[in-house]
């Protein structure tokens, strides 16, 4: 018996309350779609992204942790309907092979254009809707007088499209001073986001699975000492166990040592960014930043890497340099003054105390080093602390400067402000930044509300 038989029947459910229960049914049933379809259950901030898109009601920023399923939220609709493209933006090729496999599995053709595949042949194919997921990299969707300009320029196309997604939306703003490419994507916005129409889901991006270390490193930085514990027993050169992985290797190579560090052929990745962000590699136990030479949002998304399954328990370790630890400027200080004294006691020499390199709870620091503070501080007050210096610095001193919010994580232990804090307590300049995300993903907003009438459920 439906829930509408039972209101007309009976008269004994109010109408607020049938309109939820209608709703929790309708939602049921896309879990069940999905599940069938994808292999995934989706969670109910999964939903409201995909109904977005299903309903043309708006816009969305989606803001959720590393393996979370931010994928499953923007493919969802395609499963759900029987018409219509979603086109996908993303900064690495790798990610968009990867997206191809994953919509294959589940009987949605994709394709993935990048230097390599952005033929006439492939164009014409999208044009004749031969492919329902077009993921493609900045620099093929802001080619001048590329086929992706000419493509979206015809009606019978563009009336086609879903949406637009910009996967990995951060790299817009963080990339963009040295990719052309991503700075130029600010050309193709028409419209600012409205608050009436858009959905902001702000998930927790905490992985309570991943165990987070800071380490002082004590040798030389041009030896990397500090990471020989990476290499196993047994170890030769010529092993190649451990490989570069960066944006001059070859799309085949990047493919091949991605499925051997699955398999377990190479032990790990010496990598920039071009591997990490949405690569589906579950069962990575250990990430490393060598130095604090990035921001706190830099280092979270690096940390993220680790442990996507959530059953498994990860380890990420920050390797910063002496310098920037509270106790070495103490001491640098009580060196410096003990240098400027005219008494005529001995002199004492000031070494460095010998302690372990990871800095655990058995680590110990003189409290006559700690500063004088409380034992826990909230994040209101520690939001407050991480504000950014706003004195104008040269270009060359604002690059030996390190993050406010990267100094705090350092410190913490030193400082008494305990673990695992929000990472939105430090906001600095992302407020900022996350506007201006919001704004780029907002692009070519007049084609998508050509569009929208079309795939407007009846």
């Amino acid at each position: 018996m439906t829930i509408q038989t039972i209101q007309t029947q009976h008269n004994l459910i109010p109408q607020p309350l049938q309109q939820r229960l209608a709703q929790n049914v309708c939602k049921q049933t896309i879990r069940e779609k999905l599940h069938k379809q994808f292999g995934k259950r989706a969670c109910l901030w999964q939903l409201k992204v995909a109904e977005v898109f299903l309903k043309k009601a708006g816009d969305v920023v989606c803001i959720a942790g590393t393996g979370m399923g931010k994928t499953l939220a923007f493919w969802s609709p395609l499963a759900l309907t029987d018409t219509g493209v979603q086109i996908v933006v993303t900064p690495l090729n790798q990610l968009g092979h990867q997206s191809v496999t994953f919509l294959g599995k589940a009987g949605i053709k994709g394709i993935s254009i990048s230097a390599e595949t952005a033929s006439l042949v492939n164009f014409r194919d999208i044009e004749d809707m031969r492919y329902r997921a077009i993921i493609t990299s900045p620099e093929q969707l802001v080619k001048p007088g590329g086929e992706f300009e000419k493509l979206l320029q015809k009606p019978t196309f563009a009336l086609q499209i879903m949406g637009f997604v910009f996967d990995e939306a951060h790299c817009i703003t963080s990339w963009g001073e040295f990719c052309n490419d991503y700075k130029e994507l600010e050309h193709l916005r028409l419209l600012h986001m409205r608050s009436e129409n858009l959905l902001m889901v702000h998930m927790s991006t905490d992985k309570p699975n991943i165990k987070i270390c800071v380490h002082k490193i004590r040798y030389s930085l041009s030896s990397y000492a500090d990471l020989g514990f990476l290499v196993p027993t047994g170890w030769t050169p010529g092993d190649q166990k451990i490989k570069w992985f960066n944006s001059d290797m070859t799309s085949k190579f990047k493919e091949v040592e991605v499925d051997n560090l699955i398999t377990g052929d190479t032990w790990g990745l010496c990598m920039t960014e071009s591997f990490g962000m949405g690569m589906d590699v579950p069962d990575i136990i250990l990430v490393i930043q060598w130095r604090a030479t990035c921001s706190l949002s830099t280092v979270w998304q690096r940390f993220g890497r680790a442990v996507r399954n959530r059953a498994l328990q990860g380890t990420a370790l920050l390797f910063a340099e002496k310098e920037h630890f509270d106790d070495v400027h103490e001491e640098k200080q009580k060196r410096q003054q003990n240098k400027k004294r005219k008494a005529a006691d001995t002199p004492q020499n000031h070494t460095e105390p010998d302690g372990n390199i990871v800095m655990g709870a058995g680590d110990s620091v003189p409290n006559d080093t700690l500063p004088v503070g409380n034992a826990s501080v909230s994040d209101a007050q520690l939001k407050e602390l991480m504000k950014p210096n706003t004195e104008v610095a040269s270009k060359q001193k604002k690059q030996r400067e390190l993050d406010p919010a990267m100094d705090w994580l350092i410190n913490a232990h030193l400082r008494g402000i305990g673990c695992r804090h929000k990472v939105s307590s430090y906001d600095g300049s992302d407020t900022a930044n996350t506007s201006r995300s919001a704004q780029f993903m907002h692009f070519l907003a007049s084609i998508l509300q050509q569009s929208r009438q079309r795939h407007m459920p009846s």
